[in-house]
């Protein structure tokens, strides 16, 4: 029985306080339904259970409770699915990748209803382009979807012979051919060669993994292709989607001198643009450079790979030189939810590097 004296006074502020408590330990606690609501109500209990002065400890312990709580409650995401694969194709005129990555995951407790979110990201790396122009669109995000789709999702993936997915299959090679008559012309090639297309890359489904290496047209990897594809288009709303759409021109385009000093005062006027620079050529922590001179720390420029279509003789100028050098500039790039972003200005797809007399 509490004495008079702490009728209205210290106890009832203690009691207060663990009310106070108990209430900022419920909120942390409804974060995570299921097993935390018999946790709360035990809690509450042990709040009310406890007089006198011992109720001086209840918020410290309630703190500690509810930490604790959440410690247990936290469960990191679990991926039943992931595909991240490399798609090439090379054309006569075109060397480009396409990167596509889907991950599937559910956080937390899975009751009543668990909770899955898919994640992807479309990407490009360009390695080199002789059409005049070329364009494409890389996009990324996130959205749910429900338990009925991913179990219809899992079904038709595990109904792909996974064996197949790293068959080559490639074709055999051609017989040579015969020599031509002396008064006969050799013949032009009539139609383009057929592109090369590859895919290669991971499947790590509910925890197993399967390896990807084949051709992209082959029938395993092209239907496992249209079921992402088909993954993305029916979960992902239009008006959620935001690609961003790249135009990048031929590598063979006649590039525009500038100077380093103009390009980096304004280098979002030049973006994408072929660009001829003269500059020092430098190697430091295995980065290739390009710098106004061997002094300068604040301005430089990264130097990306060769054009796939460049002359072998293009890239065997070392380091340590003044050069002159023709490439694409590149300063704009976006993250996977499409927000446009600066990054290290680089010169990509390069096509020329003479030392400079």
């Amino acid at each position: 029985m509490v004495p008079s004296q702490f009728a209205n006074g210290p106890v009832c502020g203690l009691r207060s306080s663990a009310k106070l408590a108990t209430v900022q330990c419920g909120q942390v606690l409804s974060m995570f339904p299921g097993k935390m609501t018999s946790l709360l109500a035990a809690s509450r209990a042990f709040v009310w259970r406890s007089a006198g002065r011992r109720s001086v400890l209840l918020r410290g312990m309630l703190l500690s409770l509810s930490l604790a709580a959440v410690a247990v409650a936290y469960q990191p995401p679990e991926e039943v699915f992931h595909y991240k694969v490399r798609e090439d194709t090379k054309t006569d005129h075109l060397d480009v990748t396409r990167i596509v990555e889907i991950v599937i995951q559910h956080w937390g407790d899975p009751r009543p209803v668990p909770h899955w979110e898919v994640k992807y990201s479309i990407s490009y790396e360009v390695h080199g382009c002789t059409e005049k122009t070329f364009s494409f669109s890389e996009e990324g995000g996130s959205t749910g979807i429900d338990d009925k789709h991913l179990k219809g999702l899992l079904a038709d993936v595990h109904a792909i012979p996974f064996e197949k997915l790293t068959a080559a299959d490639d074709p055999p090679a051609p017989a040579p051919a015969k020599p031509a008559a002396a008064t006969e012309k050799p013949k032009e090639p009539t139609q383009p060669a057929p592109a090369e297309e590859w895919t290669k890359g991971m499947l790590n489904l509910e925890g197993t993994p399967h390896e990807i290496d084949s051709r992209s047209s082959a029938p395993e990897t092209a239907h496992l292709r249209r079921l992402i594809t088909a993954l993305i288009d029916e979960n992902i709303l239009s008006y959620m989607r935001r690609p961003m759409t790249w135009q990048i021109v031929s590598d063979l385009t006649t590039a525009y001198p500038v100077t380093l000093q103009k390009l980096f005062k304004n280098p979002l006027s030049f973006e994408g643009s072929r660009v001829r620079l003269t500059g020092y050529y430098s190697v430091a922590d295995g980065i290739l450079q390009l710098s106004a001179s061997p002094a300068e720390v604040a301005d430089r420029l990264l130097v990306g790979e060769l054009s796939t279509f460049a002359h072998a003789d293009d890239g065997r100028i070392q380091p340590g030189r003044y050069v002159i050098m023709d490439g694409t500039f590149r300063y704009r790039s976006h993250d996977t939810i499409g927000n446009v972003y600066s990054r290290a200005p680089t010169l990509e797809r390069i096509t020329r590097i003479v030392e400079k007399d």
